[in-house]
Parts: structure tokens; C-alpha cells; sequence
């Protein structure tokens, strides 16, 4: 799982809400204020949940009070892109982070 990393499912089409709003493959991205898109590795979609999840939170195993998304996800369609922006600078989400990077070269070193 740490040499593959999580899945990106872009091939569907999404369900949608009582409000017509679904997750976007978009999402896998961060635009900056400078205009410059940089992947979001960490973001996995579970098809049979309809939810988001931080996929390094969930590989080690952290009990966040302050994400969702590294517990039971989200399906928040209307704040999605604050919840996601939230996470990724959060102290949880660094640090874990990191210990994903850690691992992979450490596997691709053998």
C-alpha cells in the first residue's frame, strides 16, 4: 500500500447529493494563489462510502478529533474544499505525511 499509494478514482461519475453537489476529481488537486496545481497524494475517494479519506492518516492509524478525514471520512460536498485545506496544514496531517515519505524510500532502498 505504502509503494502504491491510494488509488485515484476518476472514472465514475460521482453520486450526487440531495443538493445535486458530488465529490470532483478536481479535488485531487490544490490550486495556489499563484495559479500552480500540485497533487493532493493524499487524498483517497472510497466509491462504496460516497466519502473522502486522508489516506496517510488512515495507514497509520491516527485518532484525530480534528479531522474526519482520517477516521470515519467525509461526505460534506458544501465545505469539502475547507475541510480539505484544513487537513493538509494541519500538524496531524504533516507529520504523517512525512512518515509516508519516510517509509517509501526507505522501501524503495530496501
Amino acid at each position: 500500500m505504502v509503494e502504491k499509494g491510494p488509488i485515484k478514482i476518476n472514472d465514475i461519475d460521482f453520486p450526487k447529493d440531495i443538493h445535486s453537489r458530488h465529490f470532483s476529481s478536481l479535488n485531487y488537486f490544490q490550486t495556489l494563489p499563484s495559479g500552480e496545481k500540485y497533487e493532493r497524494r493524499w487524498l483517497m475517494y472510497s466509491r462504496d462510502l460516497d466519502k473522502v479519506f486522508c489516506f496517510c492518516c488512515k495507514l497509520f492509524n491516527i485518532v484525530s478529533r480534528t479531522s474526519k478525514l482520517a477516521n470515519e471520512g467525509s461526505n460534506d460536498r458544501r465545505n469539502l474544499s475547507n475541510k480539505l485545506r484544513r487537513h493538509e496544514i494541519s500538524n496531524e496531517n504533516i507529520s504523517k505525511m512525512n512518515e509516508w515519505i519516510d517509509l517509501e524510500m526507505r522501501l524503495k532502498k530496501k
